[in-house]
């Protein structure tokens, strides 16, 4: 193998080790967006279940309030 083949294969073998490292990092990226979103989605939920839970117990507590009130 001359010198010129051996460059052309040195230069190949790091570009096709470029190309897979950055494969490797949008994969890895695909794999934690879809993780970010599931708990983005599942923090969405939560806050719905808070808003509703401080409606109902700051109904209560007015309600409490006018009972104590007529009393």
């Amino acid at each position: 193998m001359g010198p010129f083949e051996m460059v052309v294969a040195i230069v190949v073998v790091v570009t096709v080790c470029g190309v897979i490292s950055e494969w490797l990092k949008n994969r890895r990226k695909q794999l934690d967006g879809g993780a970010s979103r599931q708990v983005r989605e599942e923090l969405a939920e939560l806050r719905e279940r808070v808003e509703a839970l401080e409606a109902i117990v700051t109904d209560r507590r007015s309600r409490l309030r006018d009972e104590f009130d007529r009393l």
